[in-house]
């Protein structure tokens, strides 16, 4: 498997991005939205290709064990890393497609904190990434 991280632990024994069924990258377009109370007024949540990747790889939603939110953010970047194009309403994952230099676009998400965080720190320092409101 293509890593980006190529010193991160060995999780394959594990339930690991390669093994998942849930997940495509077939097209090289992720289209990560959510499919909770945050999610945006555009429907993007019923595309059948729709992968929220917070959702899909989540080893510890109490975000207390260090070695299993490393895990899941291993897998979660790992995963944007294979795509061409960032699709996304979750601001982490523009933050992780504008950081790995992927053509990004976010949404708007259910109040004001995807644009905020574009126009104070996204919005110019990387050029590939774009709001769409």
């Amino acid at each position: 498997m293509n890593s980006l991280y190529n010193t991160r632990p060995d999780y394959s024994q594990d339930r690991h991005l390669k093994d998942n069924k849930n997940i495509n990258n077939s097209n090289k377009t992720l289209n990560y939205f959510r499919n909770d109370g945050e999610k945006t007024k555009i429907s993007h949540n019923n595309k059948k290709d729709n992968q929220d990747l917070s959702a899909l790889i989540n080893y510890d939603s109490s975000m207390i064990n260090k070695e299993l939110v490393n895990k899941t953010t291993y897998e979660i970047l790992d995963n944007i890393y294979k795509y061409d194009i960032v699709n996304t309403d979750r601001l982490h994952g523009s933050i992780a497609g504008s950081l790995l230099n992927k053509k990004t676009t976010l949404y708007t998400n259910s109040y004001y904190k995807n644009k905020a965080v574009f126009e104070y720190s996204i919005k110019n320092k990387f050029k590939h990434t774009n709001l769409i409101e």
